[in-house]
């Protein structure tokens, strides 16, 4: 068998193969990751309360972006793969996020001290600021790449 359709459609069109941004994708969360951490020292500074808390919030931006990090890492993306292939990674690579940065953000987390709303607005702003860069980061790589191929993204 060829892979050609033989009820008389058109063939197929083969998917691009590429690599995701690698390097531009960590450079992208540790800037983000930094500027909310620069961000949270400055406001631990001025805000009522959330000095006591400067500590375990920074540890836990880092935390974060080593999640956000780890996991892009763990997808391997700087291998040639389907642009569908590539999707479905990064899609399960965001969920996996999802679930496993509650987790490691309640390790740093209990006991509260101080003020534990900052704290979790510590960890959901590093996770929401880090995942929108990476998602920016990606979209403009696929793009390229349909670009250069003269199709367009799906």
């Amino acid at each position: 068998m060829s892979g050609e359709p033989t009820d008389g459609s058109p063939p197929r069109r083969r998917e691009p193969e590429f690599a995701l941004p690698t390097a531009r994708a960590l450079l992208g969360q540790s800037i983000a990751s930094g500027a909310v951490l620069a961000t949270w020292w400055i406001l631990c500074d001025r805000i009522s309360g959330w000095a006591e808390s400067r500590e375990r919030a920074l540890a836990i931006i880092i935390a974060v972006w080593a999640v956000q990090a780890g996991i892009w890492l763990a997808i391997a993306p700087w291998r040639i793969r389907e642009g569908s292939t590539w999707m479905a990674w990064w899609m399960g690579a965001t969920v996996g996020r999802l679930l496993i940065t509650p987790a490691v953000v309640g390790l740093i987390y209990f006991p509260p001290p101080g003020t534990p709303w900052a704290l979790l607005l510590a960890a959901a702003t590093t996770y929401l600021v880090t995942l929108f860069v990476e998602v920016s980061i990606v979209a403009s790589s696929l793009s390229g790449q349909f670009a250069t191929r003269g199709q367009r993204a799906p």
